[in-house]
Parts: structure tokens; sequence; C-alpha cells
């Protein structure tokens, strides 16, 4: 599989929020600090962290069965 930097996606949940996770694509995380731009996208992906990882699990299960890849 090929993978390019423009595939790339971090995810993150903000400090103080109830838990909502965003994609942070085109981005990096080093020491603690996120370096990218809003410009690249920065998106919910989920309301909580449980909504995330029941598509994660989702996403690996499906990877397991065909080979196919879901976006998350």
């Amino acid at each position: 599989m090929d993978v390019r930097e423009s595939e790339l996606a971090l995810y993150a949940i903000a400090v103080g929020d109830i838990g909502t996770v965003y994609r942070l694509r085109d981005c990096g995380y080093e020491q603690g600090i996120y370096s990218g731009s809003a410009d690249f996208g920065v998106t919910v992906v989920a309301e909580d962290l449980n909504e995330f990882l029941d598509a994660l699990l989702a996403a690996v299960a499906a990877f397991a069965v065909n080979g196919s890849i879901t976006d998350l």
C-alpha cells in the first residue's frame, strides 16, 4: 500500500471538551505541539471517544474481513 503524506491524519480530543474527537489532516505533532493549518481541514469525526472507538473497531473489522479501508 502506498501512503502519501496528504493521506495521513491525526486524531485529537480537545482538553476540557466533552470528548469530541477531531481529525487533523496534513499536520504534525511534536513535543506536545500541533503544527499545521485549519485550512487543511480540522473536522469533527465523533461526538465522544466511545463513538470514535466504535467506528475504529468497525473499520478494523471491515479491513480484517475483506481488506477494505474505510475513512474514519
